[in-house]
């Protein structure tokens, strides 16, 4: 399990830290689909063998790669391909998040998988507001976010709360899209640390001080 989420985990960082200087060339532009691809395969990895929905999270998979590799798609595939990739990610952030709360103990899996569910989080909307712009082009604008790349930027600054401001929501279902992203990132934000520490106060005693000598004491 450990394995998987750190699988996962590498992929998005990547694809984050990654995305600003692999578009700005044709190659670059083929690595960026590379790795959003591999996000799909480590998503699929790092769920699939718990879930009871993996046949349905295989195929969403595969037409969602398959969508995002194939050339020149009419408007009604491309917007298909963003509901799809909007599903994927929603059962597989579903799916990661009942795997990690519902670990017993607090140790460095359970840790990052918690960090692979926010991430997801992040993706997810990003596939959610890419679908909106397909179906109301003056979601953000006129000049509005151009491409997905800028949309990734506009749904991890409303998940953690910063939001720039230099692109901003214009219509009511985008507006309501980003007040649901935020109130989702503070909440889960709040939940998983009180699930955390409740984890960790459900330990033995044992466990929690586990290396360290016990104190002795003088009686008085």
């Amino acid at each position: 399990m450990a394995r998987r989420y750190r699988l996962l985990l590498g992929t998005l960082l990547l694809l984050l830290a990654g995305y600003p200087y692999l578009e700005r060339s044709e190659v670059g532009a083929i690595g960026l689909e590379v790795l959003a691809s591999g996000a799909v395969l480590a998503a699929l990895f790092a769920v699939g063998l718990r879930t009871r929905h993996r046949a349905l999270a295989a195929g969403l998979a595969g037409v969602v790669i398959l969508l995002d590799w194939a050339p020149g798609l009419p408007p009604g595939a491309a917007l298909a391909g963003h509901g799809l990739e909007m599903l994927f990610y929603g059962l597989a952030t579903a799916a990661l998040a009942r795997e990690v709360f519902g670990r017993a103990r607090v140790d460095a899996d359970t840790l990052a998988g918690a960090v692979c569910v926010y991430l997801l989080f992040g993706v997810a909307w990003t596939s959610a507001y890419a679908l909106l712009v397909a179906l109301e082009p003056e979601a953000f604008g006129a000049s509005g976010p151009e491409g997905w790349t800028e949309l990734l930027f506009f749904s991890f600054t409303t998940l953690t709360t910063t939001g720039y401001g230099d692109i901003s929501p214009q219509t009511a279902p985008a507006r309501s899209l980003a007040m649901l992203e935020y109130v989702t990132g503070v909440l889960y934000l709040t939940i998983l640390v009180a699930r955390l520490v409740s984890m960790y106060q459900a330990e033995p005693r044992e466990e929690k001080v586990a290396g360290f000598p016990e104190e002795s004491g003088v009686p008085g």
